[in-house]
C-alpha cells in the first residue's frame, strides 16, 4: 500500500469533521501526489508552489500566507489513473485540464525530489473510498506540520485528534 496525499479545499476539513459535508466523508477524488513525492514540502508555500494550487478558480489563493489542509490515505498505487492528455501516445484517457496541468503525468512545479525528479501527479475518481485509519493534517507557512483527525473505524466518519476543534468557515 502507498500513501497518498489529497490537498483539500479550505473548510473541507472542518465540514469532514463537523458536517454537513457535500460527499462521503470516506471519499477523495481529484488531483493526488504519492507522500514520498512531496514530503520534501516543508511549508504551505512550498506546498502551494510544488502542487501547482495556482490553476484558474483555486480556492487556495486566499492560502498564500496561511495553512494548508491535506488528507493523507493508503491505497494500492495501481488503482489511480496517470493524467495524461490527449497528446501522449498510448494514452487514450484524454484529460484535459488548464494550466498548469501539463497532461505529462507530473506537476509543472520544477521544484526536485531527488536528483532533478519532479513531482508525479495522479488522478483518484470521485467517490474514492478510503480505508479507516486515513488522516488529515494541516502544514503552516512556518513549516508546522500536526495531525488534525483521523478516520474512526467505529463510525466510519472523522474524529478529531489532538483538541483540534473545526471552526466552519
Amino acid at each position: 500500500m502507498t500513501v497518498f496525499q489529497k490537498v483539500i479545499a479550505p473548510g473541507e476539513a472542518a465540514a469532514r469533521v463537523r458536517g454537513p459535508y457535500a460527499f462521503p466523508s470516506d471519499s477523495v477524488g481529484g488531483f493526488v501526489a504519492r507522500l514520498q513525492d512531496v514530503a520534501h514540502l516543508r511549508h504551505s508555500q512550498a506546498v502551494f508552489s510544488g502542487l501547482r494550487l495556482d490553476y484558474q478558480s483555486s480556492p487556495f489563493h486566499s492560502l498564500l500566507d496561511g495553512p494548508i489542509q491535506m488528507i493523507r490515505y493508503r491505497r494500492e498505487a495501481g488503482t489511480l489513473e496517470v493524467p495524461f492528455d490527449e497528446c501522449v501516445a498510448g494514452h487514450p484517457t484524454g484529460f484535459t485540464d488548464l494550466d498548469p496541468f501539463t497532461g505529462k503525468g507530473y506537476t509543472a512545479s520544477g521544484i526536485p525530489i531527488r536528483d532533478g525528479d519532479l513531482i508525479p501527479e495522479f488522478y483518484a475518481s470521485r467517490g474514492t473510498r478510503m480505508q479507516t485509519g486515513a488522516e488529515m493534517w494541516e502544514v503552516t507557512p512556518g513549516g508546522t506540520y500536526g495531525m488534525l483527525a483521523i478516520l474512526d473505524d467505529l463510525t466510519g466518519g472523522w474524529v478529531s485528534v489532538g483538541g483540534w476543534k473545526p471552526d466552519l468557515p
